[in-house]
Formats: C-alpha cells, structure tokens, sequence
C-alpha cells in the first residue's frame, strides 16, 4: 500500500507538472533511413525516485514472469487502470520510451516480450511519445536496435509477427520485419518460416515488405519475397504464372523491365529455378499473345531512349543485353524449334548479335 500511495503522488505531482525541456543523447534516435524514421530533439530523464518505486516493486513480478502467467508484468498496480495513469504521468513528462524499457527490464533474459501486456503497453507509449511530439522522436531504427540488443532473433521474428496481430500494432509490426530482414541474414530462414506457420500468403508478404511501386532491381526485400513464394508453393497449390500474374498487377508500369529484373534475379542460385521460370511465363505472354518480335521488344527495353540498338553493345554480362538475348532465344524456339534455337545461339556464341535477332525473326 505505501509503494501504491506513493505511486498515486508521484502521478499527481507529474500530471499537473509542465513538460521540461528535451535534449538529444544519441543521434541515431534521429538517423535518416530509407524506411519511414523520425528524429527528435528532445529528452529527458524520468525522476529518479519515481523509477526507483517502480523499479523496486516490479522486478519480482517481471522476473516470475516466466514461471507464473498469471503474474502481471508492468508498473507496481492493483489494475491496468493504473498503469495508464502511470503511463500518462511519463508522458505528461516527455520521458523517453528507453528509459522506461530499462527500468521496467525487459531486456532480462527470463522476460518474454511475446504476447506480454506489459510490453504491449509501452509500444503504445512509443507511439503516443511520437505523436506527442509531432512525429519526432525514438526512431524505428532506434526502436530495432534496443530490441535487438535485449533479444535474440528467434524471440524478435516471432515478435513481430505476433505483434501484427495487436489492434495499431501492424504497421510497427511490417517495419521491424523489414529492418529485421534488411540488418541480419540470418534471420530470412526464420521470418519465412513465422510467416509460413502463420499461413501467410505472397501476396501479404508482399505487403508486409512494403513492394508495392518500389524499385525491385537489387532490392533485398523482393529477393526475400522470391523467396518466400518459392518456400510457398512448395506447400501449398501456388504456381509460377500466379506468382508472375500477381507481380504484374502490383508493379504496372514495370512493362518490360520486368524481364530484366527477373534476369537479375537468376544470378541467385537458390531462386535461379523460380526467376526463371516466371521470365519464360513472361516472355510467352509477349511472344504468343502480343506478337512483339525480338527487335519489337529492344524497343521496349530501350525506353526512354529510340535507338534500341545500343544495347546490343552492353557487355554480355548487362541484365538489359542478357534480358534481349533470353528473349531472342525464347523467340526462336517456340516460333521455330530446336534448328531454329540452335542458329540462334550459335549467332549468339560467336558475337553476331543483330544477326541472330534476325535469324530468329525470319522463323
């Protein structure tokens, strides 16, 4: 009862108390990113007294936490309505999230953060921390580090996947896996494995990573969305041309860049087999329902430029001279068989390159 009195005063002397000027600690709570950041100048310590009451009465229930799921972990209170007061007090005060995070303790090692209401609520401190302050303050990239640092991977990946789950909660929930998959690759095994337990589809994953017109060529999150739809439709009734059909509604505008992204793609060994595949799916398309011959489609992968021909001066090793060949190729054995495919590629081999897209035309 002392600890809850003097909880209660400590409230009521923080509510009617004026926010105190903040200064910055660490500048990576403001570094810029290319995901959606926020930077703040402002900090403060919470009262050295108030966290000492908390932090007494707390450690027991946090560490039976593990033991007793019954036990709340959270502020010393009789309910949760409490805790919001307490919570509105820190706030009331402009206290950093990180503060509260290392006093309440939740970096202890017998302290599961998955499905824990305690920690729940201080997620939403840090979204309201945010608010408060226009959107400026405790970074996401901030925010991962601390729970990078308090956490194994395992722990985290499951995290935040249960933490899409949480009313508010998704949008943080999508940004973690994505500084998840982006800061360790050791982790993309165990992000599509959550996400596969967690039954999700392609095209939720795709979601999740935020693909959605973004650049896709060497981007690391489209590799892991390959991936994962590879991973995908080996246990469930996926195929390629769905995958494929489903990239095109998402990326419109690629048109014939597409091509060109896939042919990047088949530079990875383990999603060789899938990039391939959804290229000649592609290419069909072009070749059998929009009639587009080979030099028709340099023109397309010339864009912006008029004279296509300069590509066939790329080195052989360029993705938009490879992206023309493949397509030549592909060309020549569904128009014209095997003798056809064969003359084609033996153009090819010997560097006659506008030879053999005119070859393949002649079929």
């Amino acid at each position: 009862m002392r600890v809850l009195f003097m909880m209660i005063l400590m409230l009521v002397m923080a509510i009617s108390g004026d926010a105190m000027p903040l200064q910055t600690k660490n500048t990576k709570k403001t570094s810029p990113g290319w995901l959606p950041l926020w930077s703040t100048n402002n900090n403060i310590d919470v009262p050295t007294r108030f966290l000492r009451d908390v932090d007494e009465a707390n450690v027991g229930k946090i560490e039976s936490g593990r033991s007793n799921d019954q036990e709340r972990v959270g502020f010393p209170s009789v309910s949760q309505a409490i805790d919001k007061l307490a919570y509105k007090a820190l706030l009331k005060m402009n206290t950093e999230p990180e503060n509260i995070f290392n006093k309440l303790r939740f970096a202890e090692a017998n302290v599961n953060l998955n499905n824990n209401p305690a920690f729940i609520q201080w997620l939403q401190y840090v979204l309201k921390y945010r608010a408060k302050n226009d959107n400026f303050g405790f970074s996401n990239d901030y925010l991962f580090d601390i729970l990078r640092n308090a956490k194994p991977e395992a722990e985290l990946v499951t995290l935040f996947q249960s933490l899409r789950q949480v009313p508010g909660m998704k949008d943080l929930a999508d940004t973690m896996q994505k500084y998840m998959i982006l800061s360790s690759a050791s982790s993309h095994r165990l992000m599509n494995d959550v996400w596969l337990k967690s039954r999700e589809t392609p095209k939720e994953v795709f979601n999740i990573l935020g693909l959605r017109n973004v650049e896709l060529e060497n981007n690391p999150l489209f590799i892991q969305w390959l991936r994962y739809t590879q991973l995908y439709r080996s246990n469930t009734a996926f195929s390629d041309l769905q995958a494929l059909t489903f990239l095109k509604e998402e990326q419109t505008l690629l048109g014939a860049r597409l091509g060109v992204i896939l042919q990047s793609m088949k530079g990875i060994p383990d999603i060789n087999h899938l990039a391939q595949s959804m290229q000649t799916h592609l290419f069909r398309i072009w070749i059998n329902d929009a009639h587009i011959k080979p030099q028709g489609f340099g023109y397309l992968l010339a864009i912006p430029y008029h004279d296509w021909r300069y590509i066939l001066n790329l080195p052989k090793f360029d993705h938009k001279y490879a992206t023309l060949e493949a397509y030549t190729l592909q060309y020549a054995a569904d128009r014209g068989g095997e003798h056809a495919l064969n003359e084609v590629r033996g153009l090819f081999a010997n560097n006659h390159r506008e030879a053999a897209l005119v070859a393949a035309m002649k079929v």
